[in-house]
């Protein structure tokens, strides 16, 4: 349940109690540089952050969001990221006047000079880029999409047959089984290494995926006429904030043990979304999978699916799922490395989790918004929750394109 501005500052000091505000060796005050979701801030008091104030009136941010600093008196001090000063510019300039008077006679004296100095300090603030977060994974989009061939003409649960080739970023998880080799998860190729999914799909040291199936989209028939290619595994990479125990920071990224082949129209990777904002509504969001198709059965598609869903604004969808009591796994509720997509009677379900909610352009790139990582059940009225790319962008980038 989201928290009042008053309760907030109540959680805070219940915190700070507990806490003194020493993190990772750095002690911090009013006034200390700090840094709040990659960006450069300053510690100040929360009454003069306007940007976390509008946040937190519009129950964007709860208190488990915020970056402490300390206290001054019983206000609390948070990493403010507004109006950081990038440059002081000071500038003097002098000014020589002078001044005549008169006599009682009307005889003009001779003048006085008054010099006046001004000295003039102009600040620039900045309004805190993520210090080059997002750069790195756009040059890559850029480097993989412009050999994009000419777009594919054509027109999961509820879903329809994609085209082949029409998701050649699409990876899937092929897992031991007593009659062969289960597909029980999907991810999506994002480098020529690197393959980003659910951290879930890969959380049981008991059982993980052996290989990684590229250019499919029928997976146990060739009339997609096209080649198989299985790539082993060579590091797993969950997120190191994920708990198996909850279902915050479902995002890994699995390294392959060498490089997809990346000639062909059936394999390349997908761009990353890099804007942390909910999409707009008119945007329309594409799942793919294999996963369950008959939620009885249990039956997995043979075929890869696809299907458009909608956004559902983060508010809303935690309201949602507080309300019919979806907060063991949540205990904080909803948060923004999460987002919320929706549409009745379709929607991803097993075997889909770790694959990509994207949007495409006009040539048919996708680029990667989200990972499928839980809902309620498949095709339920309650929207799906998928892991925000965007707000884990500088960790993908620092693993995938550390340089």
């Amino acid at each position: 349940m989201w928290l009042t501005f008053k309760s907030i500052v109540v959680s805070i000091v219940v915190i700070q109690a507990i806490c003194v505000c020493t993190i990772f060796g750095q002690t911090y005050y009013d006034g200390s540089a700090c840094v709040f979701r990659g960006n450069q801030g300053i510690c100040r008091v929360i009454t003069e952050c306007p940007s976390i104030l509008a946040d937190v009136t519009a129950r964007r941010i709860g208190y488990g969001d915020m970056v402490s600093c300390g206290f001054k008196g019983k206000n609390p001090i948070i990493c403010c990221p507004d109006n950081v000063v990038d440059r002081v510019d000071t500038s003097t300039s002098t000014t020589t006047e002078e001044i005549f008077t008169f006599d009682s006679g009307n005889t003009r004296r001779p003048p006085t000079t008054t010099t006046t100095t001004t000295t003039t300090t102009t600040t620039t603030p900045r309004s805190l880029p993520m210090r080059g977060v997002g750069s790195r994974a756009k040059a890559a989009c850029t480097r993989f999409s412009k050999d994009v061939p000419a777009p594919i003409d054509f027109q999961i649960l509820g879903g329809v047959p994609a085209a082949p080739g029409e998701f050649p970023h699409m990876a899937a998880f092929g897992y031991n089984d007593i009659s062969g080799t289960a597909w029980n998860c999907a991810g999506s190729l994002i480098s020529e290494r690197y393959v980003l999914t659910a951290a879930h799909c890969v959380a049981r040291q008991s059982n993980m995926p052996t290989i990684i199936r590229l250019g499919k989209t029928s997976l146990e028939t060739d009339d997609d006429n096209a080649e198989i290619v299985d790539i082993g595994i060579a590091e797993v990479i969950r997120h190191p904030d994920y708990l198996a125990s909850l279902n915050y920071h479902d995002i890994a990224l699995i390294r392959l043990s060498r490089d997809a082949p990346l000639d062909n129209n059936f394999i390349r990777p997908a761009c990353l979304y890099t804007d942390e904002r909910d999409n707009s509504r008119s945007d329309v969001l594409v799942a793919t999978g294999w996963g369950t198709v008959n939620p009885d059965t249990r039956e997995k598609s043979n075929v890869l699916l696809k299907v458009n869903l909608t956004i559902v604004e983060l508010d809303s969808c935690n309201q949602t799922h507080v309300s019919i009591g979806l907060d063991r796994r949540l205990r904080n509720g909803l948060n923004n490395g999460q987002m919320c997509a929706f549409l009745s009677t379709k929607d991803t379900c097993e075997g889909d989790s770790g694959g990509p909610l994207q949007i495409m352009d006009e040539f048919k790139v996708s680029t990667i918004v989200g990972i499928t990582s839980f809902g309620l059940s498949c095709g339920s009225n309650v929207p799906s929750v998928y892991a925000r790319v965007a707000f884990y962008l500088e960790w993908i980038e620092n693993t995938v394109w550390p340089s």
